[in-house]
């Protein structure tokens, strides 16, 4: 069964999906670009593909949690009028309810931060399954903003890794732009 999700913004940081907005790390262009009303009413999906680490012989994985290591909130400062300063972040990510799609919790890292062998074992003990570095300060954004989020991670610099997310797209949910309302 094709579950359907109308995602109104794309955001891949892997460099492996030519046809969505790429972004080569978090920044300003992100932040503004999620601050930008929606095209559909608020609470629409974002998409947000990532690079993921730890994924093992998986080619992808979708998120659904993470717990936050970055050290740091992509919304200090003053507030943006678009949201809260604390956005509730409970049940923000939109997941499959497939036991045939890999899912788990991942680990936002600084991307300075190179984890050990020994914080690996730290992250697995806590219930993290893979680590990303991109994915959590957008997520954050998004949450302020009003979206929910539709996360994919991919094994880094890898086409087949690309090519079976992009089965899952294609054939598991139907990615709806604007197009296609």
């Amino acid at each position: 069964m094709t579950a359907s999700l109308k995602i109104a913004k794309t955001f891949d940081f892997s460099g492996l999906f030519s046809e969505y907005d790429q972004h080569g790390a978090f920044g300003s262009a992100v932040v503004d670009n999620l601050r930008k009303p929606a095209v559909y009413d608020q609470g629409e999906t974002v998409l947000i593909i990532d690079e993921g680490f730890g994924l093992g012989e998986r080619p992808f994985a979708v998120v659904n949690d993470h717990i936050n290591f970055t050290g740091a909130s992509p919304l200090m400062g003053p507030n943006n009028h678009i949201g809260p300063r604390f956005p509730v972040i409970n049940n923000i990510y939109t997941c499959l309810d497939s036991e045939e799609i890999p899912q788990g919790v991942a680990a936002g890292l600084n991307p300075s931060c190179q984890p050990s062998k020994k914080d690996v074992e730290f992250m697995t003990k806590v219930g993290v399954d893979f680590w990303t570095y991109n994915l959590v300060p957008s997520m954050i954004v998004a949450a302020h903003a009003g979206w929910k989020v539709f996360a994919l991670l991919v094994q880094p610099n890898s086409a087949s890794s690309a090519e079976s997310a992009r089965a899952l797209l294609v054939d598991r949910i139907k990615v709806c732009t604007r197009g296609d309302q």
